[in-house]
């Protein structure tokens, strides 16, 4: 048997986890945005799919290591919370598959944010759950 107590626990510490529990001022000072992380996503998928590394100058080299990093971090931390089954189907009615890997995922974000531009202007969070939401929604037996 699982202790509900426990169970519901991990559900809040993963919500804090992937919806960002930090202050305003760090919130702020790091990128957030669909459009913020999109050529960091990228740069990501390639990373994880060929083993490739960003190019570009020192000071572009930098800025989409960082965002490549940020947007890894958090699309792996969702994909985590996604797969939960109580948070991904009874809260957010998506479905991923349990073999699901982050490079699909980064994938279905890149095709999310290529084909509907509106998205680059959202919360990087909101960008995470529209793009498993269109990719994998749950559907009724």
């Amino acid at each position: 048997m699982f202790n509900s107590t426990l169970t519901y626990t991990r559900i809040a510490m993963l919500i804090a986890t992937v919806f960002g529990c930090t202050s305003f001022g760090a919130l702020a000072a790091s990128p957030n945005t669909g459009s913020d992380l999109l050529a960091g996503c990228v740069a990501a998928k390639e990373q994880l799919d060929h083993g490739k590394f960003p190019g570009g100058n020192d000071a572009q080299f930098l800025l989409t290591f960082q965002a490549m990093n940020i947007c890894l971090g958090r699309t792996h931390e969702a994909l985590d919370f996604l797969t939960f089954e109580k948070v991904g189907r009874d809260v957010f009615g998506v479905c991923p598959p349990e073999d699901v890997r982050t490079s699909q995922y980064l994938g279905e974000i890149i095709k999310l944010m290529r084909t509907y531009p509106e998205n680059k202007r959202s919360d990087f969070t909101a960008v995470l759950l529209n793009a498993a939401g269109a990719a994998w929604p749950c559907h009724k037996d």
